[in-house]
């Protein structure tokens, strides 16, 4: 018998057939049942009754199962008790069947067999005949028996799943197109435009403040351009409303530094050097929260000149560390010990004088014991010395230890050991890294920092092995303003500029390949007058910040917190092409008062450096894009992922905590309004790919239907984007569409290069767009009186408000134009 399938003994009645046969036999998978997902499966809770029979014989009925996949109904299964009537119920299940596909357009008739089950028996027919086309008993639950391989091959997911594909073939045709994809191959598709030479300039001489990539570097941005985060709610300064929806609440159990400018919670804790030997503080924040740069400071800046004596700092890069348990605790070990004989540079650790103290304790037994009968000027004395000294150097964990005692702990001082970029890595990394950290809390005297993300500490603070972090130990900081923090950035880098060149009035840098001579003077090189960098600079941060309501929120929002992300961006932005010669000149005319138009920072932001959009390039991503491999086209699913979990953000998650929800949950929601589990599920990760949303385990490569995910900011700006009519031409281009007239209309539309980047050509792709999008799902997909108890989908009331807004728009423009041709 197949395995969680029960014995006679279990079923009494049809509520044990339900729940102990039949659920086990429709989810279990290939072979040991059908393989279908939960959220194929409806109940009666989800399906409508349907009248049977005529007269005083008719009677309301509705199965116990209906397996429904892509919105249709395809088999039916109905329980009953052993000892009732299978003949009868098969009879009301095939005229269900009947009734339901009376509903589709004639020919479709999607539901084609029908399941009945007393659990001793099941048997399996055609919904258009009584002729029994297989049967099994429960003995016979195994694919050796005959009858149940037939059920499994016959209605098996993978078989039923051929079968909903060809009844999608005849609701729709399979000829899509995509508007891009008729403007011409993929040299003009994927054309790009020349970037910018300020901004080309600029990224290259100052991506190191942008861009740290040594400690060295990351010190000095510490030491001139730190930027203190201050507690949310007591201080705070103006950070957007997107990056607190998606930061998770808990923040009862962890210490908020109020202020790292000036971190006393750490700083007092630190001056209690004994009490904090062979201890673990966790820093806690988001990702790209500053908690690297906060550490920088921390060691540099905020502990004063006689605790930096009285402390010894090792950076371990986490990102650099094996991820096997076996030798991640070796590397553990190789790296503090190469770190300590950098910090002892002042002294040589291969000399013999040295290495007599460093293995002081050992020697000394040793000279105790065992050399006491030699005589100290022997050869066999020093042969015997020679022998335990190289003994004792090849001894990796005796060294380290033996490091930090001289180096350390005989002078005073506190080996502060800190596990950088520990928080860039997986949940499941992160609590290695944790483990870590406790192995070397029980072996050294030493003070372990460990940045970890907020999102691990908050779903597993009450697990092993974060269950056993010190209350007292765990601190948490908020993200900086960004404003600020690049503020501070221009400024120093403007610092740089004088003090580097005071003498020059322009300069000249390198870049691009060789076959590709990017808007260069002299073919590979870019030169610029050092007051207009000003004044491209000042214009640049004016244009991004001053549209306060949408371009700070794209930014602020789709780096999600982290300042690595957004300092992409914003260098991504001064580089763009789409910031031309015209609007340089406005910069130069205005000095410095300029901002780029709205339609041309959205436009930045969008395409990047290219002419036409495409969603899996940008930043922002297309939430209406179909795969051309569907068999119906499905535009809606990453809007109604995205809409369902803005719309329960609030809402408690299996786990207590607002926000996190299954993915099966979603596809299960999903799979009423139509949407096929597997679409679903591609295009969950393709949004945790994207960074729309997260999934706990913090793995941007895979994703499991049991796995909690959350909206982030970034998935709350995509949402908001709905209203952003630049956003909704930029889609159309990219957009695989089954009316190739549209196609080709847009197509034409963005072919000529004036036109393309028009306002009016905007408003006419979103227009027509718009009224594509809103006619979707496709209506023959529906049946003629709905069968299935679903709550409705989710609406469009940004799109009913943007479609009058563009419609509003171009009769603005028409009457200009009329107006225009009275003159």
């Amino acid at each position: 018998m197949a395995s969680n399938l029960p014995v006679r003994s279990d079923l009494t009645n049809e509520s044990d057939v339900e729940q102990k046969f039949l659920i086990g036999f429709l989810t279990n998978s290939h072979p040991r049942g059908l393989g279908y997902f939960p959220a194929d499966i409806r109940t009666k809770t989800g399906i409508r009754s349907v009248t049977l029979g005529k007269g005083t014989e008719a009677k309301l009925y509705y199965p116990d199962y209906l397996i429904v996949l892509s919105g249709l109904p395809l088999v039916v299964i109905e329980a009953k008790s052993p000892s009732e009537d299978l003949d009868k119920a098969s009879r009301e299940a095939r005229l269900y069947a009947t009734e339901l596909n009376a509903r589709y357009r004639p020919g479709l008739n999607p539901c084609k067999f029908a399941i009945v089950s007393s659990g001793f028996e099941t048997r399996l027919y055609s919904t258009d005949s009584d002729t029994l086309i297989a049967s099994f008993e429960l003995e016979g639950a195994d694919d050796a028996d005959q009858g149940y391989a037939k059920v499994i091959d016959l209605v098996g997911r993978s078989t039923i799943q051929k079968t909903c594909n060809l009844l999608q073939e005849q609701i729709e045709p399979r000829a899509r197109s995509r508007p891009v994809e008729l403007v011409g191959g993929h040299t003009v598709r994927d054309e790009e435009i020349r970037p910018n030479s300020f901004g080309v300039g600029f990224s290259l001489e100052y991506r190191h403040l942008f861009a740290p990539a040594n400690l060295e570097e990351r010190a000095y941005i510490a030491r001139h351009a730190y930027v203190p985060s201050m507690r949310r709610g007591k201080h705070l300064l103006d950070v957007d409303k997107i990056i607190r929806a998606a930061t998770l609440p808990s923040e009862l159990e962890s210490t908020t530094i109020e202020n790292t400018g000036e971190p006393k919670e750490i700083t007092s804790l630190l001056k209690t050097q004994q009490q904090l030997e062979k201890q673990v503080v966790l820093l806690i924040g988001s990702v790209g929260s500053g908690k690297t740069t906060f550490i920088d400071y921390l060691q540099t800046v905020a502990i004063s000149e006689e605790l930096k004596k009285k402390t010894v700092w090792v950076r371990l890069n986490f990102n650099n560390a094996p991820l096997e348990r076996e030798l991640v605790y070796r590397w553990t070990q190789e790296q503090i010990r190469e770190q300590l004989t950098l910090i002892a540079n002042e002294q040589d650790l291969d000399a013999l004088d040295v290495l007599l103290k460093l293995y002081g304790p050992e020697i000394n037994r040793l000279k105790k014991g065992q050399l006491a009968l030699l005589d100290p000027e022997s050869q066999g004395y020093k042969e015997r010395l020679a022998d335990e000294l190289t003994r004792l150097r090849a001894d990796l964990l005796g060294t380290v230890r033996n490091m930090e005692r001289y180096l350390c702990t005989e002078r005073n001082r506190l080996l502060i050991i800190v596990f950088d970029n520990c928080d860039k890595r997986t949940k499941e990394e992160q609590l290695l890294a944790f483990q870590v950290s406790q192995w070397i809390q029980s072996t050294f005297r030493s003070l372990v920092i460990l940045p970890i993300r907020d999102v691990t500490y908050d779903l597993h603070r009450g697990e092993a092995p974060l269950d056993t972090a010190l209350k007292n130990l765990v601190f948490r900081i908020e993200t900086p303003n960004f404003q600020r923090v690049l503020m501070a950035r221009i400024k120093l880098a403007a610092h740089e500029l004088k003090e580097k060149y005071p003498n020059k009035r322009s300069l000249q840098f390198e870049f691009g390949e060789k076959d590709k001579p990017y808007a260069s003077v002299n073919q590979f090189q870019v030169e610029f007058l050092l007051d207009d960098l000003g004044l491209f600079l000042a214009s640049i941060v004016r244009s991004l910040f001053e549209h306060e309501e949408m371009i700070k929120r794209m930014i602020t929002g789709l780096a999600g917190g982290d300042m690595r992300r957004a300092f992409e961006i914003f260098l991504d932005f001064c580089q763009s092409g789409y910031v031309d010669e015209a609007e340089i000149l406005k910069m130069r005319q205005f000095s410095g008062h300029y901002s780029l138009p709205l339609h041309v920072v959205t436009r930045v932001l969008l395409r990047g450096n290219r002419r036409f959009y495409d969603g899996n390039v940008s930043i922002v991503k297309n939430i209406f894009q179909s795969s051309p491999d569907d068999k119906v086209s499905d535009h809606l699913v990453r809007y109604r992922i995205l809409r369902l979990l803005s719309d329960n953000h609030n809402v408690r998650g299996p786990n207590g905590v607002r926000g996190y929800h299954r993915a099966d949950t979603i596809m299960s929601r999903l799979a009423k309004w139509g949407h096929s589990s597997e679409r679903v599920m591609e295009d969950l990760i393709y949004l945790q790919r994207n960074r729309c949303i997260l999934a706990e385990h913090l793995n941007e490569d895979k994703l499991d239907p049991h796995d909690l995910v959350i909206l982030t900011s970034a998935g709350f700006v995509h949402l908001d984007l709905l209203g952003n009519f630049g956003y909704i031409s930029a889609c159309a281009e990219d957009l695989w569409m089954t009316d190739v007239g549209l196609a080709s209309r847009i197509a034409s539309r963005i072919a000529s290069t004036r036109f393309h980047i028009s306002r009016e050509c905007a408003l006419l792709n979103s227009n027509d767009i718009l009224t594509y999008l809103a006619n979707q799902p496709n209506p023959a997909m529906m049946p003629t009186d709905p069968i299935l108890n679903d709550e409705e989908p989710p609406t469009f009331p940004a799109f009913l408000e943007l479609q009058a807004s563009v419609k509003r728009n171009l009769d603005h423009l028409q009457m200009q134009r009329n107006t225009d041709t009275k003159r």
